[in-house]
């Protein structure tokens, strides 16, 4: 991973343009429009994606104990639900992971155009159908003040550190993802002409 987690990176933040709520039939087009960008690299920059996806995936399998302890213990309590606020949404860079992953893509983004409740993912008393790493990340690396004291209480600090570095991990990898990605061509033109 030391080597890949070298590349540079053009971005210092993930691209933002799709998080907002997106209609079925537009988000299918985004997603063929990743998949054919995904398609037009070479095999060895594909090859590449690939292992950025496969470490994305298992540092966040890594993370899923965690997350689903912490959130076992602090959302059936809680009034403020994250999966009930309208500002979780797949942005470009989950889109990108999805397709170096090579397993598809969600079957739309979190909310339809005119929904601003809860995510179509979130079931009351069941939480989120979706494996950890088909969600938005930012349904990963997002932990509330509560969960954060929980953390502090149930883990260790060199287990804390781990935990953060993961984090830190899956942020560098992804912005590497994406920075290949948005190299390759204005996807972000492409995207807004598609939301329009």
């Amino acid at each position: 991973m030391h080597l890949i987690s070298t590349f540079p990176s053009d971005l210092s933040e993930e691209p933002a343009l799709l998080r907002r709520p997106v209609d079925d039939p537009v988000w299918n087009n985004i997603c063929r429009k990743v998949q054919k960008r995904y398609a037009f690299f070479d095999g060895s920059t594909r090859q590449i994606l690939a292992s950025l996806a496969s470490m994305i995936t298992s540092l966040i399998h890594l993370l899923d104990p965690v997350m689903d302890e912490l959130c076992k213990r602090t959302c059936r309590f809680c009034s403020d639900i994250c999966c009930v606020g309208s500002e979780v949404y797949y942005n470009e860079t989950d889109l990108f992971y999805f397709a170096a992953c090579g397993k598809g893509y969600p079957r739309g983004q979190t909310r339809r155009t005119g929904e601003v409740s809860l995510c179509r993912y979130w079931y009351p008393c069941f939480g989120c159908l979706l494996p950890r790493s088909q969600r938005p990340y930012t349904c990963t690396w997002f932990i509330c003040s509560d969960q954060s004291q929980l953390l502090e209480t149930l883990f260790k600090p060199r287990d804390i550190r781990r935990i953060n570095a993961s984090f830190e991990s899956i942020r560098r990898l992804r912005l590497i993802l994406s920075s290949i990605f948005m190299k390759s061509g204005d996807l972000g033109y492409e995207f807004s002409k598609l939301l329009e």
